[in-house]
């Protein structure tokens, strides 16, 4: 199984006018960068996200690899 650790940067993908996800960096457990487009997170009703809702505030900006991995515009 791989596993990867993700951040969540500054940049959103659109289509048109609409946002439709953000540009999310990170690395495989085997060391391998990624670059993630999400579209959507969802958390159990019942749970705490605040956390979660935090992490969204203090964003980095992407880096060149993230810029060109998406286009902003189909």
């Amino acid at each position: 199984m791989t596993r990867m650790t993700i951040e969540a940067t500054t940049r959103l993908v659109c289509s048109g006018e609409q946002p439709i996800g953000r540009i999310w960096e990170g690395m495989t457990d085997a060391g391998v960068p990624v670059v993630v487009l999400v579209t959507g997170i969802a958390v159990d009703g019942g749970l705490d996200c605040s956390e979660s809702e935090r992490t969204l505030i203090d964003l980095r900006p992407p880096s060149a690899i993230g810029i060109n991995a998406f286009p902003s515009r189909p």
